[in-house]
């Protein structure tokens, strides 16, 4: 997955999964270790927060400067950008949807009332 790292569409990807697989383990597996050890502080920074999470005091790797998650937040891709188009125009088209039914049915509604009170 680490040669994926490079790649321009599957590399941000393939880096968080790394990280997410360091994270979720309680301790690093022998291979993340192995790759750690191999690596070292080439390894993008991600990978290497999450292994100082987990072992903070390694000396296969130099110590990161905390990061404020908040800000770390990587922009939305094209494809992203597009679903979230999508996701809101098929809101808008059911809104107005429902609301072209709902004016419908109260004209049927004032109708029926009125053909009973006659």
């Amino acid at each position: 997955m680490l040669a994926l790292g490079s790649d321009p569409y599957l590399g941000p990807t393939a880096i968080q999964r790394i990280a997410d697989l360091i994270e979720e383990d309680p301790t690093p597996r022998p291979c993340v270790e192995a790759m750690i050890r191999e690596q070292g502080d080439a390894l993008p920074e991600e990978i290497r927060h999450a292994f100082l999470e987990k072992v903070p005091r390694t000396p296969l790797l130099t110590p990161l400067p905390p990061r404020n998650r908040n800000y770390d937040k990587v922009p939305p891709t094209a494809f992203e950008q597009q679903l979230e188009e999508w996701n809101q125009l098929w809101r808008t088209g059911i809104g107005s949807a429902v609301d072209r039914y709902q004016a419908r049915q109260k004209i049927a509604w004032d109708y029926w009332a009125g053909i009973k009170a006659s």
